[in-house]
């Protein structure tokens, strides 16, 4: 749905180099998990509020591990859990249904505090092994 890209962590990148790959792993999936969930915070609170459900089943999940992808990237998925099919007609809209955006809303608002968290938790990480 959405993709950012984070600038500035070169420095970062050439200690996280030094690592063992589990040790990269953690703390990456670490940091994308907290960036994550300031995004599904807001689309919490953002959901359409019918029976409240879908604000309820929002989830953060890594679906790609760093080293298990082709690329090496990790990604996460942010969004309803699985069952509740009917998320991407409320998002989306359907020929009956007007949309009503939750997910790419929250996202396009807080992509920069994510970044944020996504920084600030990798430095710590990375503090805590230079030590």
């Amino acid at each position: 749905m959405g993709e950012a890209k984070i600038g500035g962590l070169d420095d970062l990148l050439k200690l996280l180099g030094r690592m063992t790959l589990v040790t990269r792993s953690e703390i990456i999936d670490n940091a994308l998990l907290a960036a994550a969930a300031v995004i599904r915070e807001e689309a919490i609170l953002r959901s359409p509020r019918r029976t409240g459900r879908l604000a309820r089943s929002e989830t953060v999940e890594i679906v790609a591990e760093l080293g298990e992808t082709v690329t090496g990237r990790a990604a996460v998925k942010i969004g309803p859990r699985r069952g509740l099919f009917y998320a991407s007609f409320i998002e989306f809209g359907t020929t009956k249904l007007k949309a009503n955006p939750f997910l790419r809303p929250a996202f396009d608002m807080k992509i920069s505090e994510a970044g944020d968290s996504f920084r600030a938790k990798i430095t710590e990480a990375f503090e805590q092994v230079v030590k």
